[in-house]
């Protein structure tokens, strides 16, 4: 019988919710006063996100900016101490913030909200904490006024509604409905500098890439000069020219009156380079056919070769086709050599990665709320439940010896990655699992740091058309336990999302 790492635990797990899924545990004892402890508790402490620190002279109050764009505005004379004096004189203000599932399993929040007794799972579009101190000590909002954030958040929609976290009773309280920003500045990236790149010469002539014909290849090459494309046909060195460009050269005969527009002007349909859409060559028999050219839009036309039957008139034995873009006219590219047109491409390449970086790091919209007071607040909705099946888990270690090693918590990171779902081995849970679910993960953290995880790629390998049929369908997941310590959140990144 395999050990189940639960054997010190009250009670033996029994589900966890799955992308978008409903979590009903089994409600805490809610601690008394006396011996209250947050239920915020960062699994690994090293790896704990720092407090940004600000500085303000409170009776000017001033407009703070986090790196990730966040606007924070703190009024004048607006901060009092435990006693409600107004405070004057330099502050510290204390921030942070969440973006998606890494940040928050490191953090420590929980992601649970209690409706009507069941518990669901909150999915992010983006949490912060805000602290005011003054010589170590915290400070409060004065009655009556209101700090101003504008978040920076990467999630768009309009579906998300803002929680503020009561700490001491563990759990989230709505605040406020917020109407989302989009982000000019993005937009602005997005719109002009996208479209100025993708407007340059810079192509990259891939595997799809090609030819009609190779003599018509030649004919604009040597600019129609017969002697030449005669004379030099049967080298190598032009054989093999079209295959430096990265072009597929085919012996397919188009009418040289048959033309094709490209960007105002017309062209023979063989003196294009054209790239292929439809993933399919043209088959062997093709050679030496003779072939046409209908539009479809802009640019792509159905480009179709018939064969006909020998001493006929007329009489079709085959036909093929396939769909094809119309890229540039063979004397554009042969206005630089194959090495410019790649050291071109990869300049291009270049300065698109460094555009997306940019678009990366901007927020896809921005979300204003007005603040009461200080704490950990969050832009949320419920996960779905959608398709899935009530199962009974249970979880072991591929290392026995870590049975008792693990610090009593399962975490759990659904495909949308903006959520996690914490599983205490204090309480009995409900299991929906999603047969749909393509990068679902489970972890659990071994003291060293380290970690052991039920991959997404074993996830999808489960049977669940064999749970469906089980009374009572129940799985076992096995955690595989990684060797290296955990230092950084890269190396988390690297066994989660790669």
């Amino acid at each position: 019988m395999k050990s189940n790492i639960f054997t010190k635990a009250k009670k033996r797990i029994a589900s966890v919710i799955v992308a978008g899924l409903l979590v009903g545990c089994a409600e805490n004892k809610t601690p008394s006063s006396e011996v209250w402890q947050s239920a915020i508790q960062p699994p690994i402490e090293e790896l704990t996100q720092q407090f940004a620190i600000y500085t303000l002279n409170a009776t000017k109050g001033d407009t703070l900016f986090s790196h990730l764009g966040t606007r924070i505005i703190i009024p004048p004379l607006s901060l009092v101490d435990n006693s409600e004096k107004t405070v004057t004189d330099e502050v510290t203000i204390k921030y942070r913030e969440y973006h998606d599932a890494l940040d928050v399993f490191l953090s420590g929040i929980p992601m649970d909200y209690n409706s009507n007794g069941e518990k669901l799972t909150f999915q992010t579009a983006g949490m912060f904490e805000i602290k005011a101190e003054q010589n170590g000590k915290e400070l409060k909002l004065a009655e009556g006024n209101k700090i101003d954030i504008r978040f920076a958040s990467y999630e768009g929609g309009t579906d998300y509604d803002f929680f503020q976290y009561d700490e001491k009773g563990n759990k989230w309280d709505f605040v406020d409905y917020s109407k989302p920003v989009v982000n000019l500045k993005k937009e602005e990236i997005k719109m002009e500098k996208i479209l100025q790149l993708n407007s340059t010469q810079a192509i990259h002539l891939d595997k799809n890439h090609f030819v009609l014909n190779y003599l018509d290849f030649l004919d604009v090459y040597f600019n129609e000069d017969f002697n030449k494309i005669y004379n030099n046909k049967d080298k190598p060195e032009f054989q093999n020219k079209a295959a430096s460009y990265g072009l597929k050269v085919f012996d397919i005969s188009y009418n040289k009156y048959s033309k094709v527009s490209h960007k105002g002007r017309e062209y023979p349909i063989s003196f294009i380079v054209w790239k292929n859409l439809s993933g399919v060559w043209f088959p062997a028999w093709t050679e030496g056919c003779m072939g046409d050219a209908d539009r479809i839009r802009e640019d792509v036309y159905r480009l179709t070769v018939n064969k006909f039957k020998k001493n006929t008139f007329g009489i079709l034995e085959k036909t093929f086709s396939i769909k094809a873009k119309c890229v540039m006219p063979l004397n554009e590219l042969f206005a630089a050599s194959s090495e410019q047109w790649k050291e071109e491409y990869k300049k291009y390449e270049q300065k698109l990665a460094e555009y997306e970086k940019l678009m990366a790091m901007e927020a896809e919209v921005y979300r204003s709320v007005k603040l009461s007071g200080f704490g950990i607040f969050n832009f949320d909705k419920l996960q779905k439940r959608n398709n899935t099946l009530e199962t009974i888990v249970s979880f072991e270690f591929d290392e026995k010896e870590n049975d008792n090693k693990f610090k009593n918590t399962i975490y759990c990171f659904p495909s949308d990655n903006k959520t996690v779902i914490t599983l205490s081995t204090l309480g009995k849970s409900n299991l929906y699992l999603d047969p749909k679910e393509n990068n679902f993960r489970i972890i659990a953290v071994i003291s060293g740091p380290r970690i052991a995880v039920f991959s997404s790629d074993k996830y999808n390998k489960i049977d669940f058309d064999a749970l469906k049929k089980m009374k009572n369908a129940s799985y076992n997941f096995v955690l595989e336990t990684y060797k290296d310590t955990i230092s950084s959140k890269d190396d988390l990144k690297k066994i989660l999302y790669l």
